[in-house]
């Protein structure tokens, strides 16, 4: 009996001293909150990120993912303009080898995989222009569809918002733009996460489309008012100050023209 305890204590010890150890991400989370408006933050925490996607836990990997397919988006989306189309391009299609870390047939669905696959995927296709995107239409369109059924409720109804921006400014893409389902999806996402402010830009995009110009306005103007309140009582959404501010520029802007 003592000899089998002390068999058994020695191969917990090798499990325990062979599992893998956490990665510790202090230094890309500390510099992943200095993103705003700041390029060498974003390039140096996108290469701490990238270090963990090799040998990680599904957790790291979510972690690490999560957080590139953030400054993908806060960069190529809301820093660049829409004419920077070549850095544009290159930024997205990073991302899509990112979000493959996480692939269904290496770690089981997810939610993290189906967002930032079409978020990503959808963003590339618009910086890459009308033909290379057509080229990849079926795998978009498959995984709008498969996101939709997995989880809704990933990042605030954040399938709901990819959807209906696809919807609304899919022009480049055959079949895709279809207001009526933005707005469906646009609500849904409002219903879900009203906390991302972009949802209220994408609303009031897709009534001025329908002619329904006053009632986007009267979007815009409530988004304004709760943004501003929010800002000067420096209640913004927790880690999405950045973002945030990009979109309630946006916002003034639209009311602007």
């Amino acid at each position: 009996m003592k000899r089998l305890l002390v068999l058994v204590g020695a191969l917990l010890t090798v499990l325990v001293g062979t599992s893998a150890a956490a990665y510790d991400f202090s230094e890309a989370d500390a510099l992943f909150k200095q993103r705003e408006n700041n390029l060498s933050a974003i390039g140096k925490a996108r290469g701490l990120y990238e270090q963990a996607l090799s040998g990680s836990s599904k957790e790291d990997l979510m972690h690490a993912v999560e957080r590139l397919g953030k400054l993908a988006y806060y960069e190529g989306d809301l820093l660049l303009s829409q004419g920077e189309s070549s850095k544009r391009k290159q930024i997205f299609s990073k991302c899509l080898e990112h979000v493959e870390s996480i692939n269904p047939s290496k770690i089981g669905k997810t939610g993290t995989y189906f967002y930032w696959k079409t978020a990503c995927l959808a963003l590339w296709g618009r910086a890459a222009g009308m033909i290379s995107a057509a080229g990849r239409l079926g795998e978009l369109k498959d995984s709008m569809k498969q996101g939709l059924e997995f989880d809704a409720e990933y990042a605030g109804g954040g399938m709901h918002r990819v959807v209906a921006t696809i919807h609304l400014r899919a022009s480049w893409l055959s079949g895709l733009q279809n207001y009526e389902k933005a707005l469906l999806q646009i609500n849904e996402a409002i219903a879900k996460g009203p906390e991302y402010f972009n949802v209220y830009v994408v609303k009031a995009e897709i009534l001025k489309a329908l002619d329904r110009d006053n009632e986007a306005l009267q979007v815009l103007e409530t988004a304004k008012r709760e943004l501003e309140r929010l800002e000067r009582a420096k209640q913004l959404p927790a880690n999405l100050e950045p973002e945030t501010r990009v979109f309630l520029k946006q916002i003034k802007e639209a009311l602007r023209n």
